[in-house]
């Protein structure tokens, strides 16, 4: 019998601050939000993150993952046009008391349909008469693992209400948006490793052939890809790269998945 995941509070913290790293997740307009094998594969490894700094949440799953994002960016949603139905005017402050709606906040632009003065300053201390978790899973139902919220375009808020701007987020400086570059390349770069590395734990398995290797079609056509992109678009390369390792990430374990049944195939035969 699986046992309901309890979330504390630095679990929940811990989860946004995984998936505020990984834009293609919630921003709509990434160029491979609409990935599935990308996202689904970031938040395999979010979930395993999650498992190592929390031992005790045993049976923690993607889906589960899923859904704890899904009640969260809702909740969000609510709170956010509680606030524009409430606020007297551009320069009134408006406090919520909801303890994760500073967590959540970088998933403003995803529901700013317009940039103006900002007309929401949160309190610093969001903490004040907190609602617990137990209650925010009671409030709010949890969708199906199938309703792929993560994939789902969120809904606008209400434009009868009088208060229509949502402020945009603070402007970055180029010092630290450069940082956040080299912080995604490096996460990029990690996450090609690791493909890297089951590709070649898969092939050290495998018996050694005697006669050369030779390329195929799809190896010629990577290789010719890469030697036709000029250096000044190396972007494209790096995409390129990501995508092809995250296929050949996506395919091994479809492939290692299919040999091991095909061995319990042939053990359940050799005892019968």
């Amino acid at each position: 019998m699986n046992h309901p995941i309890l979330w504390c509070h630095e679990a929940i913290v811990s989860l946004l601050k995984h998936i505020r790293q990984e834009e293609v997740l919630w921003d709509t307009k990434h160029h491979l939000y609409y990935n599935e094998t990308m996202k689904m594969s970031l938040l395999d490894q979010i979930c395993k993150e999650l498992r190592l700094e929390y031992p005790g949440m045993i049976g923690l799953s993607t889906d589960i993952v899923v859904k704890k994002f899904a009640t969260l960016q809702k909740r969000f949603e609510r709170e956010l046009n509680k606030i524009k139905a409430t606020s007297n005017g551009p320069n009134s402050r408006i406090t919520t008391k909801w303890e994760y709606f500073k967590a959540c906040s970088f998933l403003l632009p995803v529901y700013d349909n317009c940039t103006s003065e900002p007309c929401y300053q949160p309190t610093k201390n969001l903490t004040d008469e907190i609602m617990s978790d137990d209650t925010l899973e009671m409030d709010e139902p949890v969708p199906s693992p199938s309703s792929s919220l993560v994939s789902s375009q969120p809904s606008r808020p209400n434009s009868s209400l009088s208060i229509t701007h949502v402020p945009p987020l603070h402007r970055i400086p180029k010092r630290i948006q450069k940082r956040k570059i080299q912080d995604s390349a490096e996460v990029m770069q990690q996450k090609i490793i690791e493909s890297l590395d089951c590709v070649r734990d898969t092939w050290s398995s495998q018996p050694h052939q005697s006669q050369p290797f030779r390329f195929d079609a799809a190896t010629e056509a990577a290789m010719s890809f890469m030697n036709l992109i000029p250096n000044s678009h190396q972007h494209l390369k790096d995409e390129f790269t990501e995508k092809v390792f995250f296929l050949v990430a996506d395919m091994i374990k479809k492939y290692n998945s299919e040999k091991d049944s095909e061995q319990m195939t042939d053990n359940v035969e050799h005892f019968t």
